[in-house]
């Protein structure tokens, strides 16, 4: 019943969420080119990947040793770190550069979510927050 009441509650809030973030990072270039990411479009990314999501920059900081140990042991993997908000980003461009793609994840609507992971099939999925994503899941 809850996830049920969960998803309602998606479908009601999307596009205010969206014009929201839309409003939010409007001075910041790279976030509002890419706002479509949040709706599972426009991300040009491989298929078969490792997806890391770490929700922010905290949470970067922690998972950057087991994704450096995961470019180690598997170089033939490409791995697609997701996050939340500009500064995990930036920190994942700062650390990484070109060594794994970057995506923000989009918003946990379960039609959004269905796209993103139907769209990347990745091999296996690392998640790095106590925050709840059921879509997702």
């Amino acid at each position: 019943m809850l996830y049920f009441l969960y998803k309602i509650a998606w479908w009601l809030v999307l596009i205010p969420a969206f014009l929201y973030r839309l409003w939010k990072d409007r001075h910041q270039d790279c976030a509002f080119k890419r706002s479509l990411e949040r709706l599972a479009i426009g991300a040009n990314l491989p298929r078969h990947a490792i997806l890391v999501h770490a929700v922010s920059l905290g949470e970067v900081r922690a998972i950057t040793p087991l994704v450096e140990a995961l470019l180690k042991a598997y170089p033939h993997l490409q791995i697609i770190m997701s996050c939340i908000t500009l500064t995990g980003r930036a920190q994942i461009l700062k650390t990484f550069k070109t060594r794994v793609h970057h995506v923000f994840l989009p918003f946990d609507h379960n039609l959004i979510m269905h796209m993103f992971l139907h769209k990347l099939a990745p091999k296996i999925i690392i998640i790095m927050e106590t925050e709840i994503w059921p879509n997702l899941f």
